[in-house]
């Protein structure tokens, strides 16, 4: 069975490795990192070098949209220079965060007024639709469908807060 069609059992630690990985960490220091964070099971060196194989097979594509945001690739995210004010206030959120989920947090905000969302609402969605997608890429099963998000961000949408 290919490596890709297992589901990932140390999610957590996978996506924070990939994290990792796309700033350039060397599997010996991510492992080292994986190994000191109290909220991580260990992961062994075999562990890592499977998914650096994952990783490496990535496309540049995605590896580019999970590395830190950039001001520069704002054409790549698809997202417009006339909102770069409102990315500018809410990307002030997060300390180093993705293209992916900067793109998603612009996405959801096209919804509805920005002044009308809770912004912490946005942000856990936008965290979701991120989770979504690097899941998909990995060919993991997914934590949320996207019906369910696509219908929370329609009860949103319509101010519709029941469950």
């Amino acid at each position: 069975m290919d490596c890709l069609e297992q589901p990932i059992l140390l999610k957590k630690e996978f996506f924070f490795a990939w994290q990792e990985w796309l700033k350039g960490s060397s599997m010996p220091n991510i492992a080292e990192l994986i190994n000191q964070h109290t909220d991580f099971e260990n992961v062994s060196s075999q562990t890592l070098e499977q998914w650096k194989v994952l990783f490496d097979n990535t496309s540049v594509l995605d590896q580019e949209e999970d590395k830190i945001f950039r001001w520069d690739k704002l054409e790549q995210y698809k997202i417009p220079w006339k909102d770069s004010g409102f990315l500018l206030k809410i990307s002030q959120a997060y300390e180093n965060p993705s293209g992916r989920l900067i793109k998603w947090i612009w996405r959801l905000s096209q919804i509805k007024d920005i002044r009308e969302w809770d912004i912490e609402i946005l942000l856990g969605l936008a965290e979701k639709y991120t989770n979504h997608e690097r899941e998909l890429m990995f060919r993991q099963p997914v934590t949320d469908t996207i019906e369910g998000l696509n219908s929370e961000v329609s009860r949103e949408a319509l101010g519709d807060r029941s469950p």
